[in-house]
Formats: C-alpha cells, sequence, structure tokens
C-alpha cells in the first residue's frame, strides 16, 4: 500500500494551522472575496442554466409527463406554474411579456387565468410594452365583480369606463385593463397594485369586495396572513426571490419532503350543497332546502361561530393592505380611486342568519322568539301590516342588532305595503353599516385617496329605488346596466376632480354623450347562458328558467347548473323531474364513488347548515 499526501489532508495539520492563524487580513479578505466570486458565479451559472433547460420543456404540464420533466419543473418560467402563493407576496407577476405580431406586449400570465385553459380567476388581458406617450392607461384591481365572468368582456365596468373615456379623449389612445380576480382580496390587490405602477398606470382604480373572508386561521390563507403581518421582512424577501429558479427549486423540494396537510374533499359552499344532496335520500326539499333556507324562517341561536377578535384583525389587514396600496402608489407617482362595494339589497343567501345569545336582551329571550315567529307566519300569508307590528316587536328585543334577515323581513312588509321609501331604509340598514364598508372609509380619511360611491345613482335607476335582482345576478354580482353606473360614476369622477390631469373640467355636454354611448353599450350586452338560469331563479321567474335548463349545451350542466334545475323544478312542483335531476346530480359529484360517503361535516341542523354552508355568515363581516 501507499500513502499520498495532499495538500487538502494537510490542511489540518497543526503546523498549517498556525500558519493560518498568523495570515495577514488583506490575505484572509482576498480570500474570502475569491470564495465569495465562486459562490456568486455559481450560482449564476446554475440559473442560467436553469432558465436554458426550462425554455425547452413544454410551457403547459403534462400528467403523463416523463419524471425527467417533472423533476425539471423548478426551470421553466414561474408565470407558467402553479401559483403557490395564492396572490400573496412571492407570487408570480400577472402578466408577462410576450412577443405578439414582432411586437412586446404584457400578456395575462398563463397561470392566472387564460380561458382556454378553464381556469377564470383573472381575464385574459393584453397590452403593448410601449405606451403611446399620448395614451393614457389605467388598472382596475378587484375581486369577480371586476372581472365580470358571467358576461363577455363588453360588459365589464372597465371595458365600459374605456367606451366613455375614449368618447372624451380626443382621439388618444386609452387603455382601461382588467386586474379583477375572482376570490380575490386586499393581499392581492396589493401585489397587482405594485406591479401595475411599473407599467406606465396612469391610474388604479380599486373595487373592494368580499373576498377578504378567506383570511381567517385556520385556512392557508389566514395564516400565512397573520405570518406576513407579524413579520413583513418575510413578504419582502419572496418578492425578491420569486424569479429565482434556484429559489423554486428549494421550495419544490421542501414541499415534497414536508407532511402534507389533509384536505376536505369539497371546498366550497356549492360543493357542500350539492354533495350533502347527492348522499340523501330523495325528497320534495331536496334542492329547496339550502335554497330558501334563510326564507320565512327564524334564525338559529347559537354561540360565536368565530372569536371576533380574528375577524377583527382580518378587518386590520384589510385596512393596512390597502393603506399601503395607496402610499406605495402614490409613491411611484400613480393615483389611486377607491369605489364603494353596491349589493344587491334583496337578496337573502349571503345575509347573516344566526343571533348569538348575547345579542338579544335576556329577560326577554321568549318574547323575541314569539314574536319573530308569528310575524313570519303573517308576512307568509300576506298580512303585512300584523306581520310588520310582530317584527318590529322582535327587533325591539335586541340589545345589538345584527340580525340582516330581520330587516329584510320588515323591508318585505312594507313593500308589501305599498311603502316603498321606508322599505327602503329597512333593506339598506345592513348594507349602509357593513364593516368592510367603514373600513374603506377609514382607509379614505387615513390616506386622502378619494371614494366613488354608485349606490346613490344606482337608486335612482333600480325598482321603487331599491336594488334588486333586476340589478345583479345574485348578491353583489353586477348586470351590465349596474356595471355601467359604476364606470359611469368614475368617469364623472374624473372629469370634476381631475384624477387623470387629461380629463379634468371636460365639459357637462361631452361627459353626457360619452355616458350615453356607454349606455348603449351595455344594453347591447348579453350575459352567458348559465347566468341567464341563475338570473331567473333569483329573480323568481321559474318557467323562463326551466325553459333556459334545456338549452344549456351538455358541457354546461355541471353540477350548479344541475342543483339549479332541481330547485326549478322543485318550485314548479315536477318533483319526477327534480327526482332524474337528482340522479344525475349523483353522478355528476359522487361518480364511481356513490355508495362512498365523502367526508364533510354534518348539516342535520340549522347552525350546521350556517355554520358550513354559508362561512358562518362571514359575508355579514367581509
Amino acid at each position: 500500500m501507499f500513502r499520498v499526501e495532499s495538500d487538502f489532508a494537510g490542511y489540518f495539520k497543526p503546523q498549517r494551522m498556525i500558519e493560518n492563524a498568523t495570515e495577514s487580513t488583506p490575505s484572509r479578505l482576498r480570500t474570502l472575496a475569491a470564495r465569495a466570486f465562486v459562490a456568486v458565479a455559481f450560482l449564476i451559472v446554475f440559473e442560467w442554466g436553469a432558465r436554458a433547460v426550462g425554455s425547452m420543456l413544454p410551457e403547459k404540464s403534462r400528467k403523463d409527463a416523463p419524471w425527467t420533466e417533472r423533476v425539471l419543473e423548478f426551470t421553466k418560467d414561474p408565470c407558467t406554474r402553479a401559483d403557490p402563493y395564492l396572490g400573496f407576496a412571492g407570487t408570480p407577476a400577472l402578466f408577462r411579456i410576450v412577443e405578439r405580431h414582432s411586437a412586446e406586449v404584457y400578456e395575462t400570465s398563463p397561470n392566472k387565468g387564460a380561458p382556454e385553459d378553464n381556469v377564470t380567476t383573472y381575464r385574459k388581458e393584453t397590452f403593448q410594452v410601449e405606451k403611446d406617450p399620448r395614451g393614457i392607461r389605467i388598472f382596475c384591481i378587484g375581486g369577480s365583480s371586476v372581472q365580470s365572468s358571467g358576461m363577455p368582456n363588453e360588459g365589464t365596468f372597465p371595458y365600459l369606463l374605456q367606451v366613455g373615456l375614449k368618447a372624451i379623449a380626443g382621439g388618444a389612445p386609452v387603455e382601461v385593463i382588467n386586474c379583477g380576480g375572482g376570490g380575490t382580496g386586499s393581499y392581492q390587490y396589493r401585489e397587482i397594485a405594485r406591479e401595475v405602477c411599473h407599467y406606465g398606470a396612469d391610474l388604479i382604480v380599486i373595487y373592494p369586495e368580499a373576498g377578504e373572508r378567506k383570511y381567517l386561521p385556520p385556512s392557508a390563507e389566514g395564516e400565512l396572513a397573520d405570518r406576513d403581518s407579524d413579520s413583513p421582512t418575510r413578504a419582502e424577501a419572496r418578492r425578491w426571490l420569486t424569479r429565482s429558479r434556484l429559489y423554486i427549486g428549494i421550495r419544490d423540494l421542501f414541499e415534497w419532503f414536508r407532511p402534507q396537510r389533509s384536505k376536505s374533499a369539497v371546498n366550497t359552499t356549492f360543493s357542500y350543497i350539492a354533495i350533502d344532496a347527492a348522499h340523501r335520500p330523495f325528497s320534495n326539499e331536496t334542492f329547496t332546502r339550502v335554497f330558501d333556507f334563510k326564507k320565512d324562517r327564524v334564525p338559529p341561536a347559537m354561540a360565536p361561530i368565530l372569536e371576533y377578535d380574528k375577524i377583527e384583525r382580518a378587518h386590520a389587514h384589510f385596512v393596512e393592505n390597502m393603506t399601503r396600496i395607496v402610499e406605495e402608489s402614490k409613491a411611484a407617482g400613480v393615483p389611486v380611486v377607491l369605489v364603494d362595494t353596491v349589493r344587491n339589497l334583496k337578496h337573502d343567501l349571503y345575509l347573516r342568519f344566526h343571533v348569538e345569545p348575547r345579542d338579544v336582551d335576556p329577560n326577554r329571550a321568549e318574547e323575541w322568539r314569539k314574536h319573530y315567529k308569528t310575524g313570519v307566519e303573517l308576512k307568509k300569508g300576506g298580512r303585512f301590516e300584523q306581520a310588520y307590528v310582530e317584527l318590529t316587536e322582535a327587533q325591539n328585543c335586541y340589545t345589538f342588532d345584527r340580525d340582516e334577515i330581520l330587516h329584510v323581513y320588515i323591508g318585505q312588509c312594507l313593500e308589501g305595503m305599498g311603502r316603498f321609501e321606508k322599505a327602503k331604509l329597512e333593506y339598506e340598514a345592513s348594507y349602509l353599516k357593513h364593516p368592510l364598508k367603514l373600513k374603506l372609509n377609514e382607509v379614505a380619511q387615513k390616506t386622502g385617496a378619494p371614494i366613488v360611491d354608485p349606490y346613490p345613482e344606482l337608486c335612482k335607476r333600480s325598482p321603487h329605488g331599491i336594488p334588486d335582482s333586476t340589478m345583479f345576478m345574485d348578491s353583489f354580482h353586477p348586470m351590465p346596466e349596474t356595471n355601467c353606473i359604476i364606470a359611469e360614476e368614475i368617469l364623472q369622477f374624473m372629469a370634476e376632480k381631475g384624477a387623470v390631469a387629461r380629463f379634468a373640467r371636460t365639459g357637462p355636454a361631452v361627459i353626457t354623450m360619452a355616458k350615453q354611448q356607454m349606455r348603449n353599450a351595455a344594453n347591447s350586452i348579453d350575459v352567458l347562458p348559465d347566468r341567464k338560469l341563475q338570473i331567473a331563479m333569483y329573480q323568481g321567474d321559474f318557467p323562463l328558467a326551466l325553459e333556459l335548463t334545456k338549452r344549456l349545451a351538455p358541457e354546461q350542466k355541471n353540477f350548479l347548473t344541475l342543483m339549479y334545475t332541481g330547485y326549478v323544478q322543485s318550485k314548479l312542483n315536477d318533483f319526477d323531474g327534480a327526482r332524474q335531476t337528482w340522479l344525475q346530480l349523483k353522478k355528476a359529484v359522487l361518480g364511481p364513488r356513490e355508495n362512498v360517503m365523502i367526508p364533510m361535516p354534518s348539516l342535520d341542523t340549522d347552525a350546521d347548515v350556517v355554520r358550513h354552508l354559508f362561512d358562518g355568515d362571514l359575508f355579514s363581516e367581509f
């Protein structure tokens, strides 16, 4: 045997250690610098190589892809991969640069909602990287109401705003870009606002809505929201690292080895409704039980579902994020306009439908229940005057009135008596003091950002001054006419206040002409077929709704349209037809697992339904 004495081995000999200890400081610095240079060079080469490999892989992930392609998934453009942070800090950009017709354009990233992939979180938008020097570029940020997936792009308020602005722009190019994402909230708004400030934005318009309720622990979004608020440097670090393939690779490796949290088999209100209906034996109430759950019934008295400090923290997150959006955009030279969210005042599906014991005077609990029950029965019988007296007595038993559904019941009585002005006051009572509305005003006061309020104009153009199902698809998704009103009010504000200097002090005659063009455009828009069914159902036009079910294409007959169809058939007393629809529903939601119970919470009591199907009535907070 023979022995090789290497310099590396000698490095650890006592003599060498002594030499190192006496090495001069400049020499040690040169050594450290050399090592740092090698490390940085390695990272650059690795990053460059990973990007080169990613550019050769198919952009769309394939289920049957070879294992090598799956392992190298981290090398792809982050904008083509699943969004790991649900739109929080560290998420890939909403828009990426691509070449179209020999010109560079920004286009909605594939992982954010290209329609051809049947992902509809965001609309597919395209605009030039190089903005026309004369042009106006406005970004509209918000949730599903901004996105307006139930209609073509021409019916959304960003598009209608663009129509109006073009009419008064004197030939200058106008771009109003729809950045609305279904189910998103202030965390996503903040990331999008940070991004679009770099795209030549002249104005950011924000229309916030109900997505905030998702940011409550123990949801993954809620936990992430709390961690980011407690340690903002985490979010900032992810923003910087998200473009790095090395970072993405390490993150993917960590996710592969981390124990996965068990997930519920269902994740939406309507999924729960459909699976519960499919598992139960068919009855005449299979489809009406939940859809009519809040109609002419006394709400359950139950303990708080969620500690209020968690709700208050989510409200604080909303104020913080919206404040940051305004401040950061202002620092980038981009003004922000906030828009008050409008709602269908007569739609009951998302109204609060539970009463906490502390809300009722303990000495009048039995009296409250008696008046409530009697009033509901009288109203069902059309005896509105007597019902009004009983329901008002029930309302007087509250020490703290948060009963949204009772205001609707009283409003219905007043409408039945022809007292529409007073009915409007009841219908709008909960809307006007809605927490998110109050918090948005708090943001405006803190930051000086202006608020556009479409509600007064919406009332003027609604039947009897009460926004209802003629103006909305459901509780809060606008019809084209309502989107037009929102756009008109933003246009009016821009002309009066000069949010974009070019439009300041535009004459009233010009504004009137622009609004007429917007209304003409909105009047030509029709909603999508499946939404027509939903609208007819909510408006109570069951014969029309049934006719619309027959026009649906096979691919449109999903579990949700089947639920609507069964409900309409039940309301028309066609229980044989409803039973056939129920069998189709079973096949659609259960398939081969028909005899396997899917794990989900019990929905046997009223409290169960409130707790699990309506997010604990959290829409009343968000």
